[in-house]
C-alpha cells in the first residue's frame, strides 16, 4: 500500500509538472503571438496617425499611441514604436522614453522593447548597420551604428540632451535570460550627416 501511494504521488507530481510545462510553453507562444498581431493593427494607427496628423490609438482602450515607425533593413525588421515605455506599451511593440527627444530633434533618442519579441533582433545588429526612422510621411531620418555596449541600467551613461543627435535602442542581457536583470544591451546610432570619430566603439564583452 506505502508502494502505492508513492506511486500515485509521482504520477501525480509528473502530470502536474507536464501541465505546468505545458501552460508555459503556451504562454510563451502567446506572447510571441500578441506581439506580432498588434503589429497588424498598430501599423494601422501608424498610417491613421501619420496622414491625418491626429493621434490615433491602436485599440479603443489602449494607453499609448504610435510615436514614429522604425526600420532595421539589415535584418529586414521594421517596427511601430509606440509613445512610452508602460508595461501594456512594451507588450505589444517598443515604446520611445518620453523624457528623451524625438527623432530629428536634437539630443538622445531612447527606444526600449523586450529581449524575448521584438528586441531579440538587437544581437543580430552590427556596427555600421543602417537604422531609419520616420517620422512623418516622406521624412525618413537614417542613423549608423556606431557602437554596442552592455551597461548596467543605471550606469548608462546615456545624455538626453548631447549635442549631437543620436538613437539608443535598448533591452534586457542576456537575450536568452528567463529573469529579470540589471543589465541592459544598448544599441548607438548617430545621424548620417553628424557622425563624430571622437565617439566610442568598444565592442560589448
Amino acid at each position: 500500500m506505502h508502494w502505492l501511494n508513492q506511486r500515485l504521488i509521482l504520477l501525480a507530481a509528473t502530470a502536474c509538472l507536464f501541465i505546468l510545462g505545458i501552460g508555459l510553453f503556451g504562454h510563451g507562444l502567446w506572447i510571441h503571438a500578441k506581439a506580432q498581431l498588434a503589429q497588424v493593427l498598430l501599423e494601422r494607427a501608424w498610417t491613421q496617425t501619420s496622414v491625418e496628423g491626429v493621434s490615433a490609438k491602436p485599440w479603443p482602450w489602449a494607453d499609448m499611441a504610435p510615436a514614429f515607425h522604425l526600420s532595421l533593413p539589415g535584418q529586414d525588421q521594421s517596427f511601430v514604436v509606440l509613445s512610452n515605455t508602460s508595461g501594456e506599451a512594451l507588450a505589444f511593440a517598443p515604446g520611445h522614453h518620453q523624457e528623451t527627444p524625438m527623432p530629428g530633434d536634437p539630443g538622445t533618442v531612447v527606444v526600449s522593447g523586450h529581449r524575448d519579441t521584438h528586441f531579440t533582433i538587437l544581437k543580430d545588429i552590427k556596427k555600421g548597420d543602417t537604422i531609419n526612422v520616420t517620422r512623418e510621411p516622406g521624412k525618413i531620418i537614417t542613423y549608423h551604428v556606431i557602437d554596442l555596449k552592455i551597461v548596467q541600467w543605471n550606469k548608462s551613461g546615456i545624455d538626453p540632451w548631447a549635442d549631437k543627435e543620436v538613437l539608443v535602442l535598448s533591452t534586457c542581457f542576456p537575450f536568452d535570460g528567463l529573469e529579470q536583470t540589471d543589465l541592459r544591451y544598448l544599441v548607438y546610432a548617430e545621424r548620417l550627416n553628424n557622425i563624430s570619430p571622437s565617439v566610442s566603439t568598444s565592442q560589448p564583452s
